[in-house]
Formats: structure tokens, sequence, C-alpha cells
């Protein structure tokens, strides 16, 4: 039984009653620019999850238009971005093989993709970014971060370590998205047998109401 269940069904009301709103337009934005060939599309996506969920482009960026470098970058590459996000978008079951595989795409994605873009490594926005095209994959914030370590570490320490073990290594910061991705597995596990049905982005949302987010 997930510990904090009482905590999980507030969370989920909130998130429902209010953010879920904004997000279900952004799902709605993303399926309508699905592909990544388009640099007019994708910039609409970049930019609008940028305002959105304040991912810092800006702060990091070395160009006036640091969405304008973004779309610029992802549409140099994207057949090969639309087709690792179809292989995301496949996944149906959470399980630490599939997602090493959603952090193997992410480290792709952020540092061989847009480690050019000159706005440093971007973590948050690439993890957002896949998850507004494929809604499996977990969100980074430094606000669920926290929680979900403190919450792995108290309970599911040994398997964090074996889930860490299988996905790929990544330098720097990237290495905590690689990091989140390990001890995502044991909460959703726990999460699913406890509340069947909680969607990544509920739980993402409970995690950063837990990390201090609000």
């Amino acid at each position: 039984m997930y510990p904090q269940l009482s905590e999980l069904d507030q969370h989920c009301q909130e998130y429902e009653a209010w953010f879920s709103a904004v997000d279900d337009e952004l799902y709605r934005l993303f399926g309508a620019h699905s592909g990544q060939a388009d640099p007019r599309s994708v910039y609409v996506k970049v930019t609008f999850l940028n305002r959105v969920y304040m991912t810092g482009l800006e702060r990091a960026a070395s160009s006036p238009d640091p969405c304008e470098r973004i779309a610029t970058l992802l549409v140099s590459q994207g057949s090969e971005i639309e087709a690792r996000i179809d292989a995301l978008g496949a996944i149906s079951i959470l399980t630490p093989e599939s997602l090493a595989q959603v952090a193997q795409v992410h480290g792709w994605l952020a540092q061989e993709v847009l480690g050019k873009a000159g706005v440093g490594q971007p973590v948050s926005f690439v993890s957002k970014y896949l998850h507004f095209h494929a809604p499996v994959v977990p969100i980074y914030d430094s606000h669920a971060y926290t929680a979900l370590g403190q919450y792995v570490r108290a309970r599911f320490s040994k398997q964090f370590v074996a889930n860490e073990s299988r996905l790929p290594k990544l330098p720097q910061q990237l290495g905590d998205y690689r990091r989140l991705c390990a001890r995502f597995i044991p909460l959703w596990e726990e999460v699913q047998e406890s509340r069947p049905g909680t969607s990544v982005k509920q739980l993402d949302y409970h995690l950063w109401r837990l990390g201090g987010g609000s």
C-alpha cells in the first residue's frame, strides 16, 4: 500500500480541478502538431511549452529567441525525432526496460540534438517536450526530483540501485533525469496497486506538491 495515498488522492483532485485544463490544451496542441519537420509548427510547441511551464530557456540562452534556436535544431533532426517519439508512444507498460528507453531518448535529444542550442542542458524542457508527445514519459522538475529521491531512499534503496544500473550513463545534470527514471518505477508500481489508473502526469503533480511546489 502506498503510504501517502490520502495526499495522492487530494493532489489528483486538485490537478483535475484546475491545472489539467492547461495540460489538456497542450496535449491537443502537440497532437495537432505532432510532426517535427515544419519549423513554424515546432516553434509553436516549443514556445507554448516554455511559457506555460517556465522551463528556463531564456535564463541560459545565448540568442535573443532561444525558442527559435531550439525549434531549428529540432527540425534539423526531425525524422529521427519523430521515429524515436513514435517508439516511446508505443510503450504500453512502464518497466525498468521501457524507462531505460525513455532515458536514452531524453539524453540523446538533450545532449546530441540540443547541445548546440546555447541553453545549457535543457533537462526539464526535453522531458516535457517528450511527455506531451508521449504521455508515458516522466517529467523532470526539481521539486518532483527531490520528493521522489526522498521516497525511494526511504523505501526502495536496493531496488533503486538495481534499476539505475540498467539505465544509460549520462553526464552532469542529464544524470538527474536518468536517476529520476530509475526511482520512478518502484513508486509507479506501488501507486498503481493502491490507486489504479493514476496517470504519469497526475503522479508528477503529486511529487511536485510533495516537493514544495505550489
